[in-house]
């Protein structure tokens, strides 16, 4: 998919509403918002050269996952982008592999999960890029996958929905053009459980990654609580601004005419005064 078709499908999104953001870079505290999600004893946090840390040993229990998972809700079109850096991952014997992923459940009745990671696998000597899209009920469930090389060890992870379509992108290393690996119908109901995080799933592999930044575009965020600056209203700064600049102008307006009646000279009345001076008694 091309650059221009990439922007396309991301810029038919059009105006979404809300917007949640969490830098992870040194310097930088973490939301309210951002749980430490722990899976398994062994998986640790820790803070990064260049990011938050998400680190699981060598030989740890299968399974195990270590990052954060949202306590908001996220409802409508909406975008979800990851910045990260792979330090390393021990290439496993079995499993999907061992790195990064975003993952996601949505609500209602039907089953509905999506899976995009970068991933060192069994069956590669080259980390992978891998989307899953798992839909269906009980023994009808279906997953749809798909898989392309990792150029980079680090980039961008990134979902996009537009009404109930959903797209799977990455950008290799520091690229700002987005490349689709997958798309595919999922539920219009809100996405409920969304996880970053360290896995190496079922094999003990290690991994170590680094967070570098966070961002949710949507048309509804419930429950958020961001680190993010909020957009001033100019009418409380220039108010403020004005009333004070007033009081001072009045200040010096009448400061100014104090002088100025102090310094001039006195009119005359047009009274004669006589000035008496007391001598000695007389006698």
């Amino acid at each position: 998919m091309n650059a221009m078709a990439v922007w396309i499908v991301v810029a038919g999104l059009g105006q979404m509403n809300e917007r949640f953001y969490q830098d992870f870079r040194p310097g930088n505290l973490v939301a309210p918002s951002m749980t430490p999600l722990q899976i398994g004893p062994s998986g640790r946090i820790l803070p990064g050269s260049q990011g938050i840390q998400l680190s699981l040993p060598e030989k740890h229990p299968a399974n195990d996952v270590i990052g954060y998972s949202p306590i908001f809700q996220v409802g409508g079109n909406f975008q979800i982008t990851v910045r990260y850096k792979i330090v390393s991952a021990g290439k496993p014997e079995k499993g999907m592999g061992a790195g990064l992923k975003i993952w996601g459940k949505f609500a209602g009745q039907k089953y509905c999960a999506v899976t995009l990671g970068h991933f060192k696998t069994p069956d590669s000597d080259k980390s992978l890029i891998v989307s899953v899209l798992g839909t269906g009920q009980g023994q009808d469930r279906q997953f749809q996958t798909q898989s392309v090389p990792a150029s980079a060890e680090h980039g961008r992870l990134r979902l996009v929905r537009e009404n109930n379509r959903l797209t799977f992108l990455f950008a290799p290393g520091d690229s700002d053009s987005f490349i689709e690996l997958q798309s595919g119908e999922v539920v219009p109901e809100n996405l409920t459980n969304l996880r970053i995080v360290a896995t190496s799933h079922e094999d003990p592999a290690a991994v170590n990654v680094q967070l570098l930044e966070f961002e949710v575009l949507a048309d509804r965020l419930a429950g958020a609580q961001p680190v993010v600056k909020k957009r001033w209203n100019w009418r409380w700064i220039v108010l403020p601004i004005a009333v004070a600049g007033a009081g001072v102008g009045g200040f010096l307006l009448w400061l100014r005419h104090r002088k100025s009646t102090a310094s001039a000279p006195r009119r005359s009345t047009g009274k004669t005064t006589r000035t008496m001076t007391k001598g000695p008694p007389r006698k």
